[in-house]
């Protein structure tokens, strides 16, 4: 198997943090995508390909591609699309990864990329909503499912995961892994430490 497509979303309009570019948000020291980046290539020594997905335009960093929305204006569902598109044509599979979790780890990356490499999606899950921007997707097979979803005029991740069924499986997460996710979405977040470093 050719190593995943990484897909970086970094295109939401950040409403609850005053709209600030919440990758560039610096945890000890680098910023939140930098940090991403340092846990896939832990993940994934020689990362072929990475792209930021949505509207980028707030970012500099160089070895990254861009990815815009396809279709545009439909919110995330149009990032997976264009990124399932992208990975198709590697022959590989997507991981999508939310672009504010500045406690992402190497070994986390990991374990969605290896465990239940037969299953169409790969994903935590919280009782019934599943993480879809924490997710190993299987192209071939998910893109038809983001399909049916939007041609119902649904635009939810959530509902991709939901239309795949029983081919969508749970990665199961310890309570220090589930930290580990957290994610920056308002100004208080920021001073926020890693619960585990702090323990």
């Amino acid at each position: 198997m050719p190593p995943p497509v990484v897909g970086i979303f970094v295109g939401g309009q950040a409403r609850r943090m005053g709209g600030a570019a919440k990758g560039n948000l610096l945890y000890e020291g680098r910023t939140i995508l930098e940090r991403t980046l340092e846990a896939c290539r832990g993940a994934i020594p020689e990362l072929p390909r990475v792209y930021l997905v949505g509207n980028s335009a707030a970012y500099s960093l160089s070895g990254v591609q861009r990815l815009d929305d396809e279709p545009q204006g439909r919110g995330p569902i149009g990032g997976l699309r264009a990124l399932l598109e992208e990975a198709r044509g590697f022959g590989a599979c997507a991981l999508a990864l939310a672009g504010d979790m500045p406690f992402l780890t190497g070994a986390l990356v990991t374990r969605l990329i290896l465990e239940q490499r037969s299953a169409a999606a790969l994903a935590p899950r919280d009782g019934s909503r599943w993480q879809p921007l924490f997710a190993r997707y299987d192209s071939s097979e998910v893109l038809p499912a983001v399909d049916a979803v939007l041609a119902r005029g649904d635009t939810a991740l959530q509902s991709v995961l939901r239309e795949l069924g029983a081919r969508a499986a749970e990665l199961e997460l310890s309570a220090s892994e589930r930290e580990t996710l957290i994610d920056w979405d308002r100004p208080n977040d920021v001073n926020r430490r890693c619960p585990i470093s702090s323990q």
